[in-house]
């Protein structure tokens, strides 16, 4: 038989994957740390992570002391989460799967798993299945994104049957060159034909995805006169200044205070304008970046938050040179503080202009270098002003 070290030892490396989740349990590592580490994607990043939260520490000592591999671990925990039955112990079910975990293949192990939970769910479904649609951030290397659906089968019968014969002809006719193509075609033009987009008349809507809302509150007593907040001196208080004073790092406010009959009343919400971009600087800067510009998101631009490069709190104006569109986890997660750093913080290349996040003060720039950063505005003028100085 021919002598394959190689493959030997990285069949062992793949029996200590319980062990490899364990360490990730233990040091909680942010998806694109662990994705840059292992060499990995970040979506497979965030799969390692959702097993080491979702199993125990002794779980994962019964799954080490099995030597079970991560695509084995991943399929008990996917089965394990579809269990919906109550009256089924979760833990003698994990047990059993790992029981048989050590005795089948990867293949026979899915399928005794999903008869075996088909039929205590079918017994008895505590909760029922949620359907979803998902959608892909990213695209692939033909410009095709993805989505996903489940529904009830009826439904997804219905609509099959619906198109299925105009589905034929297109393919017939030559233009697709699958039904399965045919499929896409028709239900993306169905819904996009039929839909209109939603558009709020207000100019600054009370979005929380986007603006956070805080309470402040008074130090003083306040009586509220129609609108006009008056202190016991008889003093009028302008609600708007004391929260812009207050919190112009933020977004939505109300001033919380208590009247001169000690009860606790709320201002109306009041808008913090002076740290927010305009509507016209957010469409620039989505033109410019079109994803968020950490290099290991993918997050349209349309979903993202303006980011101030220099922290508002530090000075730094709402101008474009110094906003770039950020998704809330990384503009949350950013170091805008640059004297502490923890996670990174984005930065401006001072010779190029780039922006890119910097892990560490000692560490370089890096960039976000997905396909579709080449066709923003910002990559395409600068590709512009190189060939025409």
């Amino acid at each position: 038989m021919t002598a394959t070290p190689l493959l030997d030892a990285y069949a062992a490396a793949t029996r200590a994957s319980a062990g490899i989740l364990a360490e990730i349990k233990r040091t909680k590592p942010k998806p694109e740390h662990l994705a840059h580490q292992l060499g990995i994607t970040h979506n497979t990043a965030t799969q390692l992570l959702r097993n080491a939260t979702y199993f125990s520490a002794e779980q994962l000592t019964d799954m080490a002391r099995a030597q079970l591999t991560m695509d084995t671990i991943t399929t008990i925990g996917r089965f394990c989460r579809k269990l919906s039955n109550l009256d089924i112990n979760p833990d003698e079910f994990f047990q059993q799967s790992v029981n048989h975990a050590t005795t089948a293949s990867l293949t026979e192990l899915a399928e005794h798993l999903a008869t075996i939970v088909a039929k205590h769910n079918s017994a008895k479904a505590n909760r029922p299945r949620a359907d979803w649609a998902r959608f892909s951030h990213s695209t692939d290397c033909d410009g095709k994104a993805y989505l996903n659906i489940k529904a009830p089968a009826a439904d997804l019968a219905r609509i099959r049957s619906l198109i299925d014969d105009e589905a034929k002809q297109t393919f017939h006719q030559g233009h697709a060159s699958s039904i399965a193509e045919a499929y896409a075609h028709i239900i993306t033009k169905r819904i996009i034909a039929h839909s209109q987009p939603i558009t709020d008349p207000e100019p600054n809507p009370h979005n929380f995805k986007y603006r956070p809302f805080v309470t402040i509150c008074h130090p003083w007593q306040l009586t509220n006169h129609n609108g006009k907040y008056a202190t016991t001196d008889g003093s009028i208080i302008n609600p708007s200044e004391f929260a812009n004073a207050m919190l112009e790092p933020l977004g939505w406010a109300t001033v919380a205070y208590k009247t001169p009959n000690n009860q606790l009343e709320f201002t109306p919400p009041i808008e913090i304008r002076a740290r927010q971009a305009t509507d016209a600087q957010r469409l620039i800067l989505s033109n410019a970046h079109p994803i968020c510009a950490h290099p290991d998101c993918r997050i349209p631009a349309r979903y993202c938050q303006i980011h101030h490069i220099k922290a508002y709190a530090a000075g730094g104006e709402t101008d474009l040179p110094n906003l770039v569109p950020l998704c809330l986890r990384h503009n949350k997660e950013n170091d805008d503080n640059p004297t502490k750093p923890k996670n990174g913080r984005i930065e401006k290349d001072p010779t190029t202009g780039r922006i890119g996040h910097r892990r560490k003060p000692t560490e370089p720039l890096r960039h976000n270098r997905a396909p579709i950063v080449q066709y923003g505005a910002f990559e395409q003028a600068m590709r512009y002003f190189d060939t025409n100085p």
